[in-house]
């Protein structure tokens, strides 16, 4: 009886340690997102570029199929919640020349080569995951 009760015992006492240290996803803080963030960011899919500065500029570039040119956004970016926000300061979409915030990008993944995150804000759109690889 007693080398049940010593059995059942170490058996609890393993189950709880490993529950308390196994490995989980961990949210980034925002400085980690920050830093990590810095980069050329590319789509393989589609050809488009993002290169967050040090500085909090970006330079976003995608190539249009309709128009046969690459589109450009530059502004401002920062890390908020964890989610990367960038602020257009400079547009060349031809019509399309104004200053305006864009929906948040909220990061789910983000280390050395890869980021996954998915685009906040678009109440209208799937729930959609983006894979970005870094240059």
């Amino acid at each position: 009886m007693k080398k049940f009760i010593i059995i059942r015992f170490t058996v609890a006492l393993l189950i709880a340690v490993a529950v308390l240290f196994w490995p989980r996803d961990k949210h980034l803080s925002d400085a980690q997102i920050r830093r990590r963030a810095v980069g050329t960011w590319t789509n393989n899919s589609d050809g488009a570029s993002l290169l967050l500065r040090s500085d909090g500029s970006f330079l976003d570039q995608r190539p249009s199929s309709v128009t046969n040119r690459v589109n450009s956004w530059a502004g401002i970016w920062w890390v908020e919640g964890g989610c990367i926000v960038k602020f257009m300061t400079n547009i060349d979409v031809g019509r399309y020349a104004q200053l305006y915030k864009i929906p948040s990008y909220r990061v789910f993944q983000l280390n050395g080569q890869k980021m996954v995150y998915e685009l906040e804000g678009d109440i209208n759109a799937p729930r959609n995951l983006f894979t970005v690889v870094k240059q």
